[in-house]
């Protein structure tokens, strides 16, 4: 395949996304590279499911009636409104699906309409992106008629992309890049207490099984743990060692300034092994030393001893922490050197202009128009909620 192509034609790419503007895989893998990717010739439209408002109202988590509301969202507020996106989309060159067009573990009844009318019957590039493994928590069945029915499958995962190249040989790594350049980067202090941060979705499931070492190395040593996220977390293990502070877009890059080290604890899954390891590319970018699982994607992001360290049990846990947190100048370099690395190997404008090429080089010559003076009829950068 070529990835030359005149930058003088105009590639309009649709995106759409299973979550709303609120999720992390939407703002990175949609919304996010917007702006470099028009810097290179290709115009985006994302098609969102909702206002992250809307998504927030039927979200009744612990509630009898959490199972309603779900299908409440899913089948008549987004089914409905996807129907409408699919119209639009046809207007693109390329149209992306970001996981999933309705709720993770649905049948792909969209999907395949999508493929016949979009791809099949009118000649448009369809793309299917999954970040994680989620034919490992889903019907597989669904994930194998998302894979095989796509003209290319991305995504950045290797244990994911192993398993599409079964169902489907065209599959392009591309992983979450970051917008480096905004996150301010962590300036180590001598300073105690040391903050152990974690970011992310769900901290309950993927950080509880870390509590019991925290509480140690905090009885141990002079540190607290910092969890930002959407809903509130506490652990009686933890108590006032513990804070917590609801994730807000205001605070999306500044927020790793009040961490001193980065964790991402993983259990080894099959569904973790596909997991993204956006999290450490994030406390990368801020300066941070991380410790974290040995356990899929991290593996290939983290150097050890370098940028960051592993921990396969409980006791390696206590040890990097505690030597992380008695040694400032250890944690300066290692984080300088994950800065480094982060501007480097996932600086979202490098990655965009990889993006852009691999657009224009999947997109029909018959497809590609060029832009007008006075401006085109494509709404590039437009989100439809």
């Amino acid at each position: 395949m070529s990835w030359s192509a005149p930058r003088s034609r105009l590639v309009r790419v649709a995106m759409l996304p299973m979550m709303p503007a609120g999720n992390a895989a939407t703002r990175a893998f949609c919304l996010r590279p917007l702006p470099y990717l028009r810097a290179h010739g290709v115009e985006g439209r994302v098609f969102l499911p909702s206002s992250e408002a809307l998504y927030r109202r039927f979200q009744r988590p612990g509630s009898r009636l959490h199972r309603c509301f779900a299908a409440a969202y899913w089948y008549g507020v987004v089914a409905p409104r996807r129907l409408i996106h699919l119209v639009r989309a046809l207007r693109a060159d390329v149209i992306l699906v970001q996981r999933a067009l309705g709720h993770y573990a649905a049948p792909p009844l969209l999907e395949l309409l999508l493929w016949l009318l979009a791809g099949r019957l009118l000649g448009r590039t369809i793309l299917y992106h999954c970040d994680d493994a989620l034919y490992t928590v889903a019907p597989a069945a669904f994930y194998r008629r998302r894979f095989a029915a796509a003209h290319w499958v991305l995504t950045g995962s290797a244990e994911v992309a192993g398993y599409a190249r079964r169902l489907n040989p065209r599959v392009w790594r591309w992983e979450g890049a970051v917008a480096v350049e905004r996150y301010p980067v962590k300036r180590h202090h001598p300073c105690r207490p040391v903050t152990i941060g974690w970011t992310g979705h769900l901290a309950e499931r993927f950080l509880e099984p870390l509590v019991p070492v925290l509480a140690r190395v905090c009885t141990e040593r002079d540190a607290r743990v910092r969890v930002v996220s959407e809903r509130p977390y506490a652990h009686p293990l933890l108590g006032a060692r513990l804070t917590w502070e609801r994730w807000t877009p205001a605070r999306e890059f500044t927020l790793f300034q009040d961490f001193d080290i980065g964790v991402m604890p993983l259990a080894d899954t099959a569904y973790n092994r596909g997991k993204e390891a956006y999290k450490v590319k994030e406390y990368m970018a801020a300066g941070l030393p991380s410790v974290c699982s040995p356990v899929g994607h991290n593996l290939q992001i983290v150097r050890h001893g370098v940028t960051g360290f592993f921990a396969a049990d409980g006791d390696a846990w206590v040890t990097h922490l505690i030597r992380l947190i008695d040694d400032v100048a250890l944690r300066a370099r290692m984080g300088a050197a994950a800065r480094g690395d982060a501007e480097a190997r996932f600086s979202l404008a490098a990655h965009s202009e990889r993006l852009a090429a691999f657009l224009r080089a999947v997109t029909p010559p018959r497809r590609r128009v060029t832009p007008r003076r006075e401006g085109h009829v494509w709404d590039s950068g437009r989100l439809d909620r």
